[in-house]
């Protein structure tokens, strides 16, 4: 610890707290709604009287098998994720006009929803009736678009048929609806830019059916006219999209979500569906509400023509901004990935249904941060430390004005070098937000920042105490004014985490470092100001205050962050650091673990961490590889659609791809997961069952493909089939750049380089806790 005078604030990267502009006032219900807990103001959300910081994760109950979604809600939890939001698609429910919409076994909509509520989840239910999600038709039955030459609009035929859909869904949600029920919000239609009455209409039709939640939604972004406050606008923000021309750039509409704006409309999202009526116009947030979000890019879905693959740091940079900007509501699209239900025309979008997209048959995993196999991405532990910070601090940041510097970055600046960031703060406590990282063109170090922040008692605030260098990449969300129990930090160099109870009742700040840069925390006395250097990944450092009260400060290193999970077990928020997915089932902390390793657990008596082994070997049941037959050496003809290529069908890849025959020995029936994951180059690949029909497929975009084999568990000597079409360097197919690099010069290929089977053992880890 080291006492030092109040430094003299420099010029650069000053600011001072804005306060709000209006008193905070309840826009949302309407008057005619049902009570409920739940209200919006015009800046948070309100439940029970308290803010509330939703974090809600998109998951397609009918896209994954029923058995797993409670191991998939378990991992939502692990996450950090708080509200479960989820679409129904009417194309899954209902393919024929004169059958009753189904409602059982993977389409179970009232199981999904109750079995959200035994897991502690509020839910969003979008219920269309048009949804998009890369569904045929948007989700319309092809009866229906058969039907009626006018959908989405006030066409007496189309409501007749969307009031019949809406009454079995009113029977299967209207039990469920708040205050009673889980479902607090619903949102109607998708993507619907310039018809509001429609959107009335559609709200009064549920309504009708019996469907009445707490909250309306609809999607604001594409300069959306929405009848306001009878719905609540949310908006979207990826960081990189199929929906873009193989032969065009990084879209400017991505680059925006890197630069803290007050600007939260994307009119890049859906611009290829929105054809001649595409303004490119930003709408304005309405001034009356929050910027809420629906669609925060969990990851990215692949088209034929265009494959990206988002870095884990695109994701959470996205997402910080957000936060930074003034955030009330972090929605990931998606969160947990999914497989299509089959069918003979197949469930997804694709050129023969007029859609500008080829995309997948089976495979909807979008990169999400829980794949559609249940296991995680480096994403999701990135977002898990922003939601962590959320779950102990986000009451705090919802009711915190955003300042903007006044020269901020701007993404109409093309190479600004500018630093980007901000201030959120009510005006006693607050965070510095910093960004320092953008998707596809790299950024640059910043040198010598030294910010001076000025609250509402006037006193500038200078930290860090000497200019620091802004490393690409940076994430920083750094407090100040922060109260911690009965003390308050001035101001700290460290992101934090979250908030622990010591088992002498002091607070435990748990914070994480980044690299290069001192974790300081700064403590004020009277006209002094004591810095605390903690060393990351060591023991707390204990501050005692002259009257008294203490606190205390655990740094973490930022390997550790990445492998840190922050449950609430027997009442009481923990801190674990594993390679395995830790996750609360039935009251027992459990490891999900691949393989044998260490466990750590942070002894809130103590102070210190300790460290047990987990036993998860297996076995091994190596997987065989075969080459069946090479790939034909001919082609298909290209085909494609309005000038974008179009995928080769389920029969050309059959008879020209190269054939591999895989067999596993066996598959125990007691692993948690079992995954396939094949390591192979190729254009698209799709692999068999024994009885030779297909049940999964890829658009390869040079990552290791993972196949959810759970169906499997307890057989023996299971073959498989998979089928890979050759890739070359074809100018109608954008490929990432890692994929470029595996392509041989000169030809095309279509190979397996690897293939092994992933078993996963879960551990009890309850006893590692100690007494409770």
């Amino acid at each position: 610890m080291s006492h030092v005078g109040a430094p003299t604030p420099p010029a650069a990267y000053s600011i001072r707290h804005r306060p709000w502009p209006a008193a905070e006032r309840v826009v949302i219900p309407e008057a005619s709604d049902p009570a409920s807990g739940l209200v919006v103001t015009n800046r948070s959300l309100l439940r029970d009287g308290r803010r509330w910081f939703p974090i809600s994760g998109e998951i397609h109950f009918s896209r994954l098998n029923r058995e797993r979604w409670r191991s998939a809600l378990e991992l939502l939890r692990a996450g950090g994720v708080n509200l479960v939001s989820t679409y129904v698609f009417w194309n899954h429910h209902q393919p024929l006009p004169d059958q009753d919409p189904d409602f059982t076994g993977n389409r179970d909509l009232g199981a999904f929803v109750r079995l959200c509520a035994g897991q502690g989840f509020p839910v969003v239910v979008r219920i269309g009736p048009w949804c998009h999600g890369e569904v045929r038709h948007g989700g319309h039955p092809d009866w229906l678009v058969a039907k009626h030459e006018a959908t989405r609009t006030d066409s007496a035929g189309y409501l007749s048929d969307v009031e019949r859909y809406f009454g079995r869904l009113g029977r299967e949600l209207g039990p469920l609806c708040a205050p009673a029920g889980p479902v607090i919000a619903v949102q109607i239609e998708n993507e619907l830019y310039d018809d509001p009455q429609h959107i009335r209409t559609l709200k009064a039709m549920a309504r009708a059916a019996g469907i009445n939640p707490p909250l309306w939604t609809a999607t604001g972004w594409g300069n959306a006219q929405l009848p306001v406050p009878e719905v609540f606008p949310v908006y979207s923000g990826y960081s990189e999209g199929f929906w873009v021309d193989a032969h065009e750039e990084w879209d400017d509409s991505f680059r925006s979500h890197f630069f803290f704006s007050d600007q939260w409309d994307d009119p890049g999202v859906g611009k290829d569906l929105a054809g001649d009526n595409w303004t490119d116009v930003a709408g304005q947030k309405h001034p009356d509400l929050p910027p809420a979000t629906c669609e925060l890019g969990g990851g990215m879905a692949v088209a034929y023509h265009r494959r990206p693959v988002p870095a884990a740091l695109d994701i959470a940079a996205v997402a910080h901004v957000k936060l930074g900007s003034g955030s009330v509501w972090q929605g990931y699209y998606m969160y947990v990935g999914g497989t299509n239900p089959d069918t003979a025309d197949g469930l997804q979008e694709s050129h023969d249904t007029g859609y500008p997209n080829d995309v997948p048959r089976f495979n909807y995993d979008f990169h999400a941060p829980i794949g559609r196999d249940l296991r995680v991405r480096e994403s999701f532990h990135r977002l898990a430390l922003q939601h962590s910070f959320l779950e102990a601090f986000g009451p705090r940041l919802a009711g915190m004005a955003t300042t903007f510097p006044e020269d901020a970055a701007n993404p109409a600046r093309p190479g600004d070098r500018s630093l980007r960031w901000c201030l959120r703060s009510d005006g006693v406590e607050g965070f510095v937000f910093v960004n320092n990282h953008q998707a596809v063109e790299p950024l640059y170090l910043v040198p010598d920042v030294q910010f001076t922040i000025r609250l509402d008692d006037g006193a500038p605030v200078v930290f860090p105490p000497e200019p620091v260098d802004v490393p690409p990449g940076a994430l920083w969300c750094f407090p100040v004014g922060l109260s911690v129990g009965a003390s308050r930090i001035r101001w700290a160099t460290a992101n934090v985490v979250t908030e622990l109870t010591a088992d002498d009742g002091a607070p435990i700040l748990v914070m994480h470092a980044h690299p290069g840069l001192p974790a300081q925390v700064c403590v004020a006395s009277d006209d002094e100001q004591l810095v605390m250097t903690v060393e990351p990944g060591g023991p707390a450092v204990t501050y005692t205050a002259p009257t008294g009260e203490r606190f205390h400060v655990v740094v973490l290193d930022p390997d550790q962050a990445l492998r840190a999970w922050t449950p609430t077990l027997f009442g009481r928020r923990r801190l674990v650091l594993s390679d395995a997915e830790i996750v609360v089932r039935d009251g027992a902390l459990l490891a999900l673990a691949e393989m044998s390793g260490a466990v750590e657990v942070f002894d809130t008596g103590t102070r210190t961490w300790r460290r047990h082994n987990i036993c998860a070997e297996r076995p091994a049941s190596p997987v065989a590889v075969a080459l069946v037959r090479g790939a034909s050496g001919r082609r298909p003809v290209p085909r494609s659609f309005n000038g974008r290529a179009s995928a080769p069908t389920r029969e050309e890849i059959d008879e020209h791809g190269a054939r591999y025959r895989l067999t596993i020995r066996s598959i125990p029936d007691d692993a948690e997961r079992a995954v396939l994951r094949v390591t192979l180059v190729g254009d698209v690949a799709q692999i068999r069952r024994p009885d030779g029909e297909p049940f999964d497929d890829l658009f390869w975009s040079g990552e290791p493909w993972a196949i959810d084999l759970a169906e499997f568990r307890g057989s023996d000597d299971v073959a498989l089939d998979l089928d890979i079409m050759p890739v070359g360097h074809d100018p109608a197919v954008r490929l990432t750049p890692k994929a470029y690099r595996q392509i041989r010069q000169g030809g095309s290929v279509a190979e397996i380089q690897a293939a092994e089977l992933l078993l996963t053992t879960t551990v009890d880890i309850t006893p590692f806790l100690g007494t409770a």
